[in-house]
């Protein structure tokens, strides 16, 4: 039961980022973006760090067949790859680089999205509860600037704040039953929850590095050399966060 409680509290991390996230576009208006750009580069730098120097390390150390567990790292990135191209997924930071997907289809892009974040956690901590709070972290992080390009669409949509937070909250709240699912299916999950981590892994480095990456260069591309520098700073930072966090809870 305490393991449930975990999986729910911490899943709940997502709907806090919207909260976060809407406070700030409501408040900084036009700075909001170049604060969410900066906060996709931090995501990037923990996101890579935390997949490659825990939760890769934990779903090995836990498994008796590497090969199978090197499949699964595979399987994260191609998961990943195949529900953005299928438009199962929208995972946006910056506006949607130049169009506008269709309203129903950000809500229900994330929503999945965050089905599958809740799922992660909640694998990760039927692991151990490190791994569990790593994932939460790095999910957390990366909701942030996801849920504030969210938040923008929305309000250039048309929506009122109240109803662009009440959507966003409402999708990001799909994280708690992508946990609470994976918790119920423990019985059967057993044994193979570091074959799931290694797939978080995998996802968490197609993320950062097919997706935050790439957008990070081309906002450097269009900066001057102290915003290059300050980027790069910021990357840098979020690498650092990540090492210290997976030290400090490896």
């Amino acid at each position: 039961m305490v393991t449930l409680v975990q999986i729910v509290f911490y899943c709940l991390i997502g709907g806090m980022a919207s909260l976060v996230g809407a406070v700030l576009i409501i408040n900084l208006k036009n700075r909001a973006g170049i604060l969410s750009d900066k906060l996709t580069s931090f995501a990037a730098g923990v996101l890579i760090t935390i997949a490659v120097l825990d939760l890769i390390p934990e779903a090995f150390s836990s498994m008796t067949d590497f090969k199978i567990g090197s499949w699964a790292v595979l399987l994260g990135i191609l998961l990943v790859f195949l529900m953005e191209k299928s438009g199962l997924w929208f995972h946006h930071h910056d506006g949607t680089h130049g169009h506008r997907p269709p309203i129903s289809g950000i809500f229900w892009g994330d929503a999945l999205h965050n089905f599958i974040d809740g799922f992660a956690i909640g694998g990760a901590f039927l692991l151990s509860r490190e791994a569990g709070i790593l994932t939460a972290v790095a999910v957390g992080l990366h909701e942030l600037p996801k849920e504030m390009a969210d938040f923008m669409i929305y309000l250039r949509s048309g929506y009122s704040n109240v109803k662009t937070i009440f959507l966003n909250l409402a999708s990001s709240l799909v994280a708690v039953v992508g946990g609470v699912s994976v918790y119920l299916s423990r019985g059967w999950i057993t044994n193979y929850e570091g074959y799931l981590l290694a797939t978080t892994a995998g996802m968490f480095l197609f993320i950062a590095l097919a997706d935050l990456i790439p957008e990070m260069h081309e906002s450097m591309e269009e900066a001057d050399r102290k915003n290059k520098i300050i980027w790069l700073l910021v990357f840098v930072a979020g690498l650092s966060v990540g090492i210290v966090s997976s030290i400090g809870l490896g």
